[in-house]
């Protein structure tokens, strides 16, 4: 399973409102030390760009879906398995599917399970802490899997024909205790 640190997969996403130039910059000069391979690089891109739609001072807050997904919804949709996105929570042992239509309408309204789920994923890999922003991606013939945090999520992606990844399955595995 290949470890790809936040810092050296920092990729630039350009265009993101709520990135301020300097923070561009800054993911943009990371971009020359990504030294991994194209599935870690796939999978760290769409981590990046989901974390920099969250607010920055609001990282340090508790999570509120309200201070992310500043996005733009079709780059979301185009990480996005043809077939749409399981998810899976272990807090409600539910799963939840819904088409890229779906998807791009919930991130357009800032609301829904997709919606929220995947700003949770762009929150926690936002936090300085390494426990939060670990990732770890494992190429497995025509899929990668890949594990963010220490647990928090796996992440399941599928090679289209030109063998890039997409995001089919995104499962939260960390027991909320009251």
């Amino acid at each position: 399973m290949r470890v790809v640190p936040l810092m050296l997969a920092a990729i630039a996403v350009n265009g993101c409102p709520s990135r301020s130039a300097p923070q561009q910059q800054e993911s943009a000069s990371n971009v020359a030390r990504v030294a991994q391979d194209p599935d870690s690089v796939r999978v760290a891109t769409l981590l990046v760009h989901l974390a920099s739609g969250y607010d920055r001072d609001g990282v340090s807050r508790a999570f509120d879906p309200a201070l992310g997904g500043h996005w733009d919804p079709d780059t979301i949709v185009s990480f996005v398995a043809a077939s749409g996105l399981i998810m899976y929570d272990v807090n409600t042992d539910s799963l939840v599917t819904v088409g890229s239509t779906e998807l791009r309408r919930q991130i357009v309204s800032r609301e829904g399970p997709a919606y929220v789920r995947l700003v949770h994923v762009g929150y926690l890999y936002a936090q300085p802490r390494p426990a939060y922003r670990r990732l770890r991606v494992q190429p497995v013939a025509d899929i990668a899997m890949a594990v963010v945090g220490d647990g928090w999520y796996r992440m399941d992606f599928l090679r289209d024909d030109r063998g890039v990844l997409h995001l089919r399955k995104l499962e939260y595995f960390r027991l909320q205790i009251e």
